[in-house]
């Protein structure tokens, strides 16, 4: 059965059905012509038959049979096999009626799936753009249909993206093996280098370095699956004491004002992933925000053992359009590109995919030249 069509398989169904119901009825019919016809008319016939041998045919106590009630008799029975034959003939005659019929009904009733299967069988990475085509059918394979369309254009979406992330990893890569390589090649030129050339030299290829292991870190993080332990307690006012001193240097150096959360909170995680997490927020505050500018951070108990944790600045904000975008892999705005903002655009990926590993939940609000606040929930 497993190698028999679906079509084929629905009719020799529907035809066994029709073909019991179709013995069973024709059975029946037979049945009661026997029982409310043809056996009354030969009990009555029979009854006449002796009452007129009685009355009108005793000669020398012989009895004479009337041959017009022979005949009569059968006659009946020629007509009860007749009646018998003819409705096994047309009971067959149904029953392959029937299943031709519901083979034909079978076959235009499936066709959506079977355009469906074929469809499938023909898309790869390069047909991506090939969809069902969509009747105004409203059953369930019409459903179907329209789930397979759009779970494609989910797949087609994945493939982009992932198309560009690959491209964009391989310009953050060579973007500094270009330019160390330069810098390797300045040195080739001079024959001979002085002790600042060779400095110069060496803090470019350790600035790149820096840079590509930064990159690296930050794809690693993106891709790591397995299972992270995230018992441990981690105190909320400790971690962004311990953030806002890691970058003391730059909030002051731009006369940025910090107000941290008074209260504190403790939740469950992983330490050093929380703390990457948060430190990207943070370090993207401050890079993002203006001379003299602020970052508030506050924190707000909610139901379920949960907390709300929001991190605000009065930095160059997005617009709504790089708002939609701010969590893909590798963007960057085009003002903090313009403006020249060291970044690989990896870091609200990488903090989302943080959050997510811990059960919790990020949404970002920006407001061009106004600033922009990150909100996370996470439990306790």
């Amino acid at each position: 059965m497993a190698n028999i069509s679906l079509r084929l398989r629905i009719t020799m169904l529907v035809g066994l059905v029709l073909t019991l119901l179709t013995i069973i009825l024709t059975s029946f019919s037979i049945l009661n012509v026997n029982r409310y016809f043809v056996e009354p008319q030969r009990k009555s016939d029979v009854t006449l038959m002796s009452t007129e041998v009685l009355s009108e045919y005793s000669i020398s106590n012989e009895k004479l049979v009337d041959l017009s009630n022979i005949s009569s008799q059968i006659s009946i029975t020629d007509a009860q096999n007749f009646f018998s034959v003819q409705s096994v003939i047309l009971s067959v005659i149904i029953i392959f009626f029937g299943i031709g019929l519901t083979y034909l009904m079978m076959g235009r009733a499936l066709k959506p799936l079977t355009d469906l299967s074929r469809t499938i069988q023909d898309i790869n990475e390069h047909t991506l753009e090939k969809l069902i085509l969509i009747n105004n059918s409203k059953d369930e394979i019409g459903s179907i249909s329209i789930s397979f369309n759009k779970m494609i254009d989910r797949i087609k979406s994945m493939f982009n993206k992932q198309k560009y992330f690959a491209a964009s990893a391989a310009h953050e890569l060579k973007t500094p093996l270009a330019t160390m390589k330069a810098a390797v090649q300045v040195l080739e030129l001079d024959d001979f280098p002085s002790n600042e050339d060779y400095q110069e030299s060496m803090l470019v290829v350790k600035q790149n370095v820096d840079r590509m292991v930064a990159t690296v870190n930050d794809l690693f993080l993106l891709s790591f699956e397995e299972k992270t332990s995230i018992n441990d307690i981690i105190s909320i006012k400790c971690l962004f004491n311990q953030i806002a001193k890691e970058l003391e240097d730059t909030l002051s150096k731009k006369k940025i004002t910090c107000m941290l959360p008074e209260k504190d909170c403790l939740i469950n995680g992983n330490f050093i992933l929380i703390h990457s997490a948060f430190f990207n927020i943070f370090e993207n505050a401050v890079k993002y925000n203006k001379y003299y500018g602020s970052i508030t951070v506050t924190l707000r108990d909610l139901k379920n053992e949960k907390v709300l944790i929001s991190i605000e600045d009065t930095g160059i904000g997005m617009t709504k359009e790089e708002v939609d975008s701010a969590f893909d892999p590798f963007f960057r705005s085009t003002r903090a590109i313009n403006k020249k903002i060291d970044g690989n655009g990896l870091g609200l990926s990488v903090i989302q995919t943080i959050i997510n590993r811990h059960a919790g939940q990020i949404a970002l609000d920006s407001r061009l030249n106004e600033g922009t606040k990150i909100t996370i929930i996470l439990s306790k």
